[in-house]
């Protein structure tokens, strides 16, 4: 398996072998303390069996319980770095009834303990000593381990709250909240605290107070937003206060903090006879904004057909993101407007659904935002199809029967490149599916060979090193009579398939060079923008070249009237618009809402939305994902599996 760039956690526990032998005057007496550091020295020196029979040669008889206790403990520490875990467990039990004179030995034993039961994969029985464990009595080092192994044991118990702590007071040392969000931990967060019940939550986050800890900030933010648009309006006042106190001096908290003061003491008036649209129509972005403009009035007019439609409130971003979120604050604060539809391009949208999410606005986004899954709600509908919807089409069973569960994914190393393998490794998860390749690249470089040598383990000579010689004296026989380009190793394709979520330009460059190295046979799997006229050209010979997108064999009859109005066919952008008006009227109904919190709950009740290029299926009660095709990208067009 090859990671370059996001190693796997490999939870190796030393606790028994870094373990600091306590030496309390008042407990152990100078002889007995004077014999016992002969012992530590041999262990020390590695002497591993001199060590034990050192301890033995110590007589009971001659000696306080408490002493026995440290005796065993040693003996025991000694097994369990000779991965003799059974029997170091038998002397770990043999010194716990005798080392309650000692609080800090007490509570070593039974970490060291929980951890030859975690190796012997006895979950219930580690869990049932870390239970026991007074973690005050820990040394800040064993704290650290009690920890790690807490948060892993209790999530295998379904203990999810003991998880959570454990996992919060793990990471207690992060003091940065992008250096948290970066840390492989920080997915499972969220995973333990969908698990408890709000009262669960809010207890949780309460027993941290005077903590200052960074990672119950970002937890007290998902539940200030989730209380927010559950409508306790109470809860929000509290964490309000709570926060403001806890994390005064944080920026980043504090503007968080201030984004949901402005909203909860704002206007909570809304409308939805109005829809607003922001929109580049001006600069060079103009001829964009005009097609996605005439794809929503065309909507307009073929669903309002016998009823008056919404007013619609245009708006200029003229292609920069940040006017782009100055309108959307005039519309929501002005106009009251509850849907905007808008974000033709991703920085735009990310910067508008950034604006909207403030207010508690829905925002129809017209391509992908550049953010992770914890920072969006249900209040987001991106409809060509979110990072999360490619990913989830991605692991579907359709695609896994078909194509195998051994993945490896390349990636550019940005934003939105880790917002993709953040997902993919989550899905893998919940899949079970393999991964055996994770590659980033940095930049758009000119050469992305180094890229596919290292996710074909051609970068990895030493490791090996005897394949490497042997192959080289094979090409030295077969080559020696004529000039040919050889390789000294064969590539390493343990995967079924590779997700390259990548524009085309890289796409064309990564794609040919696992032929150049010899990888053939390779099953690859884009994203959206690569139903491209060159791509189609250019790559899909090079083998099985697949990707996410929408099924748009666009209805003849629809594309006909479009045509016969607009004197062109629709398009991806004029579709995308077009279903930004039908989902706004499903979300919209028939109702009419007195605030904002109303028509929020009012989304938060639908499940299922109906568009010409997909539907959408709102997951555990959050997010919206797009119901996407694997298509297979042939010379003349595509075709879907």
């Amino acid at each position: 398996m090859k990671f370059v760039v996001i190693p796997l956690l490999a939870f190796l526990f030393y606790s028994c072998g870094s373990i600091s032998f306590l030496s309390k005057k008042e407990v152990y007496s100078e002889d007995f303390l004077g014999k016992f550091k002969v012992c530590k020295d041999s262990f020390l020196k590695n002497q591993r069996e001199h060590a034990i029979l050192c301890a033995l040669q110590i007589d009971d008889r001659l000696i306080t319980p408490s002493e026995q206790a440290l005796k065993y403990n040693f003996i025991g520490v000694v097994k369990f770095v000779s991965a003799q875990y059974a029997d170091a467990i038998g002397f770990f039990e043999k010194s716990m009834p005798n080392s309650s004179d000692d609080p800090a030995l007490e509570a070593q034993i039974a970490l060291n303990a929980a951890s030859c039961y975690f190796k012997l994969e006895n979950y219930e029985r580690s869990f049932d000593y870390l239970k026991s464990i007074n973690e005050a009595n820990l040394a800040d080092r064993d704290k650290k381990k009690f920890f790690q192994l807490g948060h892993i044991i209790a999530a295998q118990m379904g203990e999810h709250d003991f998880a959570l702590r454990s996992l919060i007071n793990y990471l207690a040392e992060v003091k940065d909240i992008k250096k948290l969000k970066e840390n492989p931990l920080y997915s499972r967060l969220f995973l333990y605290y969908s698990h408890l019940s709000a009262h669960e939550r809010l207890r949780l986050i309460g027993d941290f107070s005077g903590k200052s800890s960074i990672v119950v900030g970002v937890l007290a933010h998902q539940e200030l937003e989730e209380s927010f648009y559950r409508g306790e309006l109470h809860t929000v006042e509290s964490l309000i206060s709570w926060m403001k106190e806890e994390f005064s001096g944080n920026s980043l908290i504090e503007s968080w903090i201030a984004d949901y003061d402005k909203r909860l003491h704002s206007s909570s008036r809304v409308t939805t006879k109005s829809i607003g649209v922001v929109l580049p129509l001006s600069g060079e972005k103009k001829d964009f904004g005009l097609r996605a403009l005439a794809g929503i009035e065309f909507a307009l007019k073929k669903r309002y057909k016998d009823s008056e439609p919404p007013r619609l409130l245009i708006r200029d971003d003229m292609g920069v993101a940040q006017v782009g979120a100055e309108r959307i604050r005039e519309l929501v604060e002005q106009e009251s407007v509850g849907i905007v539809i808008g974000g033709l391009f991703p920085k735009e949208a990310t910067e508008q659904f950034l604006e909207t999410r403030k207010y508690g606005a829905m925002f129809l986004s017209l391509s992908p935002v550049d953010l992770g899954r914890e920072e969006k709600n249900h209040l987001i509908i991106e409809l060509q199809g979110s990072v999360e919807s490619q990913v989830a089409s991605l692991f579907s069973s359709t695609f896994l029967d078909q194509y195998g569960k051994r993945g490896a994914i390349i990636f550019q190393n940005d934003e939105k490149g880790k917002n993709y393998v953040n997902e993919f490794w989550g899905q893998a998860e919940q899949k079970q599916v393999q991964i055996k390749g994770v590659q980033a690249f940095t930049g758009e470089l000119e050469d992305y060979r180094k890229t596919v040598r290292e996710i074909l383990g051609l970068e990895f000579v030493y490791e090996r090193k005897e394949e490497r010689e042997l192959m080289k004296d094979i090409n030295n026989l077969r080559f020696s009579s004529y000039m040919r380009r050889s390789q000294e190793l064969p590539p390493e394709v343990d995967f079924d398939w590779v997700y390259i979520p990548v524009y085309p330009r890289e796409a064309m460059q990564i794609v040919p060079s696992f032929r150049y190295y010899d990888a053939f046979g390779v099953t690859y799997v884009g994203g959206p923008s690569w139903r491209n006229k060159t791509m189609m050209k250019e790559i899909s010979t090079v083998g099985n070249v697949l990707f996410v997108g929408d099924d748009i064999s666009v209805d003849a009859d629809l594309n006909r009237s479009y045509v016969q109005e607009y004197a062109k066919p629709m398009k991806l952008i004029e579709l995308a618009a077009y279903d930004a008006v039908n989902v706004a009227a499903q979300l919209i109904g028939s109702k009419d809402f007195d605030s904002r919190y109303e028509f929020s709950k009012s989304i938060l009740g639908q499940t299922h939305l109906q568009a010409a290029s997909g539907g959408f299926v709102k997951e555990d009660d959050k997010l919206w994902i797009k119901q996407m095709s694997i298509l297979k990208l042939k010379k003349k067009g595509v075709q879907k599996i």
